[in-house]
């Protein structure tokens, strides 16, 4: 199931069930799994990794467990043999629960490399930030009374917004369609083509950013054909579907376009508050809301003093100084690696700690803006040349035409649906990093002297086995820790699956 297909049967069914892909934990026999994880919840509070210590609830640690924790990780890290660090933070619409299964169950195969990982566990399930937004948060702040009392009106709004929106929506679902409507799906071409036929150039009337991501593209190709020493690394995978397959996808979309045209105002009227809360979260990791709120504490000079002098409390930010520390006592290379919503996380990292050493900066199917990445991710580039940035996306075919919902809802990959209906982009610099035409168009906002540590990269359209990730959801699949599966022109490799993808 895709992962807008999650988002969507939890909007509509308003089901108690809000893991997706949740199983019970693996055990492992290496090293204490809550020495490769770093849990945080909504508000910033660290949990235990392992919650049958806490009567199977994902309780708060106190501070000093929390920092004894941290200790032992650092120690962990410092006395093992590996030679480089993995860290890697899951996109949105995962549990704490998802995360600290993938941690069990990846640890070893990670570890087998020479590397050591480290799981980033966060709660940004869809049931969970749309209830926040219904029920505490109110212009930022949390107003648990006030949130409350109001919660009936804010859903009659949502509801309401949708339905006023649908003429929006609409228009927008046929901006995705006309995107995917070329029955051979060449609409976005490897090379230039020696002719331009009567369908090319409807093509490119219909859609002409596509016409511009095909001519950047083939500069920015031939370029790095010519001069790869510096120039942007930068590779398309090719289109391989039958007619056959095209036809039903195009019959289908006729067939289903009701059920589309109900569900797309939905998405749009429900689905863009849980975003725009998701995003929250990606902040209270790093500053959780008590730093700014004294409540019944005011009387006590202590608190006052506390929430005066301190710094950020989020355990992600904990973590971070743990990091720091580490640096200190053991300097190891950092491989950064964030799928989706993940990206924001990733990218608040890299602006906290620019003296860290993230040799290789991995971004699969990013759904964090390219301003965000651009104030982030670029200046780091520029001060540390060692330093090498991969961005992963989908075929761009492939980003507009995934089936969600067994084809009921409106196509789209999770990035697709940000950018046309749970964000509201003002410039193509605030769409997302992970869309293949929208990094394209944004290359020339990379530095000259940084572009030869970036690369650009697009998997096939086609036969998974063959070519890799065919939907949003496919890259948590991946063996993303693997240095090959990153490279421009890298064929796709059986091994690149994880094991659990294999055994399916």
């Amino acid at each position: 199931m895709s992962l807008c297909s999650r988002w969507l049967t939890t909007l509509l069914t308003a089901s108690a069930f809000a893991v997706t892909g949740c199983s019970t934990l693996t055990p492992v026999a290496q090293a204490p799994l809550d020495l490769h994880v770093v849990a945080v919840n909504h508000a910033g509070k660290p949990l235990r990794a392992n919650p049958r210590e806490t009567d199977g609830e994902w309780k708060p640690m106190p501070s000093r467990d929390f920092d004894a924790l941290l200790a032992r990780l650092v120690e962990s890290i410092a006395a093992s043999r590996c030679t480089n660090l993995v860290v890697f933070i899951p996109g949105g619409l995962n549990s704490i629960e998802s995360g600290v299964e993938m941690a069990a169950r990846l640890t070893p195969d990670i570890m087998a490399t020479g590397s050591y990982p480290l799981f980033i566990a966060w709660d940004s399930r869809l049931t969970s930030t749309y209830w926040e937004h219904l029920t505490l948060i109110r212009r930022g702040q949390e107003k648990p009374i006030q949130g409350k009392l109001s919660a009936p009106v804010y859903a009659a709004c949502d509801v309401g917004g949708s339905l006023l929106r649908a003429p929006v929506v609409w228009f927008h679902q046929g901006a995705i369609d006309l995107k995917n409507s070329r029955l051979d799906g060449t609409s976005y071409r490897t090379n230039a083509p020696a002719t331009e036929t009567a369908s090319d150039k409807l093509d490119n009337l219909i859609n002409t950013e596509i016409a511009d991501v095909n001519a950047l593209y083939w500069e920015l190709r031939r370029r790095y054909n010519s001069d790869p020493a510096h120039s942007i690394a930068v590779s398309l995978g090719g289109f391989d579907r039958t007619t056959c397959w095209q036809l039903t996808r195009y019959g289908l979309s006729w067939l289903t376009l009701p059920t589309k045209l109900v569900c797309g105002p939905a998405i749009d009227g429900l689905g863009t508050s849980a975003w725009e809360n998701m995003r929250r979260r990606t902040s209270t990791l790093f500053r959780a809301p008590e730093e700014f709120y004294l409540e019944d504490r005011w009387r006590n000079t202590n608190e006052v003093t506390r929430v005066l002098d301190n710094g950020s409390c989020g355990g992600m930010a904990q973590f971070l100084e743990a990091i720091r520390s580490l640096e200190k006592l053991r300097p190891l290379p950092i491989t950064l690696v964030a799928h989706s919503a993940g990206t924001l996380v990733a990218n608040e990292m890299i602006r906290r700690c620019p003296e860290l050493p993230f040799r290789n900066i991995v971004y699969l199917a990013a759904a964090c803006s390219i301003r965000d990445w651009d104030v982030a991710v670029v200046p780091y580039l520029a001060a540390h040349p060692e330093s090498r940035f991969y961005n992963l996306s989908l075929h761009p075919s492939n980003e507009v035409g995934e089936a969600n919902a067994g084809d009921l809802a409106p196509r789209g990959s999770l990035l697709a649906w940000i950018d046309e209906f749970l964000a509201h982009p003002e410039t193509v610099q605030d769409r997302t990093l992970g869309r293949w035409e929208n990094i394209i168009q944004a290359t020339h906002l990379i530095p000259r002297g940084a572009r030869p540590q970036v690369t650009l990269k697009a998997f096939s359209a086609g036969d998974a086995t063959r070519y890799g990730p065919q939907e949003h959801s496919d890259f948590s699949e991946t063996a993303f820790w693997n240095p090959v599966l990153w490279q421009a022109d890298a064929p796709w490799k059986a091994e690149f699956w994880q094991r659990t993808r294999l055994a399916d």
